[in-house]
């Protein structure tokens, strides 16, 4: 069996590639694939600023297999080398909107344990007007320019560990009643947000999507502000409610979201994970 691995050799401390592993055989056949991706988030996670995310995929049956333990302890083994640039501890987890899914299993007989998992969070959205009265500028609309999603994805993708692309603009803009709100503070871009409408058993509920403030504007009062114009373009559409969804590891925003009245309402996806210091 032959083990290639792609992007190995990038700048590690603003890593935003996939270590990858493909697995074939020796006359050349596709066995699995997996990779690690590696990401600083020193303002959501500072007490483990380097979190791992790890994938892999081979058929169930060969996980515990000579070849598929192979390439499980590859990924673990290229996860360890990526964790000596922090002193502090680094996670190393996988995620699964299935509780069940095999490779949580898999996983939870190699010592790793629920770390962590996806909140989706809702709210009753009172009906009235909030005041957004203040020195920044708000500018909602259905349309983003080449310009202004380039900075929107640089900041997003610098805050959070699942990056902001392309066809991630395409696939929101594709939703009900899309609008992405853009906070300005003069010309300088300090905060954005994706708004749009779902379906949830036959009642229309608002959807925030990304909401973001950049670090210097953050506990200024700009997410407030942020929320009470969504608020105000779901209360123009007689939409009721409005969700979200939060990482349990990201405490401050959680925090924000109940301080404004969010309940969690159940949990998306699962982590199972392990401390590699």
């Amino acid at each position: 069996m032959v083990f290639n691995l792609f992007h190995p050799n990038e700048d590690l401390k603003g890593n935003q590639k996939e270590n990858i592993f493909i697995v074939t055989s020796d006359e050349g056949s596709y066995i699995g694939s997996g990779y690690v991706y590696p990401k600083l988030t020193p303002v959501i996670t500072p007490s483990h600023p380097l979190n791992i995310f790890m994938e892999m995929h081979i058929d169930e049956e060969l996980m515990e297999e000579a070849i598929g333990l192979r390439l499980f302890h590859a990924l673990e083994k290229r996860a360890m080398t990526i964790s000596q640039i922090q002193t502090k501890p680094c996670l190393l987890y996988y995620g699964s909107d299935n509780p069940n899914h095999p490779m949580l299993s898999f996983l939870k007989k190699h010592s790793y344990g629920a770390c962590s998992e996806t909140y989706l969070m809702l709210k009753s959205i009172p009906v009235m007007y909030y005041d957004l009265k203040s020195k920044y500028d708000f500018i909602l609309s259905d349309h983003v320019n080449d310009d202004q999603k380039e900075m929107i994805m640089s900041y997003h993708n610098h805050l959070f560990i699942n990056p902001l692309s392309d066809d991630d603009f395409k696939h929101f803009s594709s939703k009900d009643q899309f609008r992405n709100l853009t906070v300005y503070d003069k010309h300088e871009l300090i905060g954005n947000m994706m708004l749009y409408v779902v379906e949830d058993h036959g009642i229309s509920v608002g959807k925030i999507e990304n909401l973001f403030i950049t670090p210097k504007y953050q506990r200024m009062g700009v997410g407030e502000l942020c929320l009470k114009a969504a608020y105000n373009f779901f209360n123009s559409r007689f939409i009721p409610k409005v969700s979200l969804e939060v990482w349990s590891e990201n405490e401050n925003a959680l925090s924000f979201y109940k301080k404004h009245g969010f309940e969690i309402i159940k949990s998306t996806e699962f982590y199972n994970g392990k401390f590699l210091k």
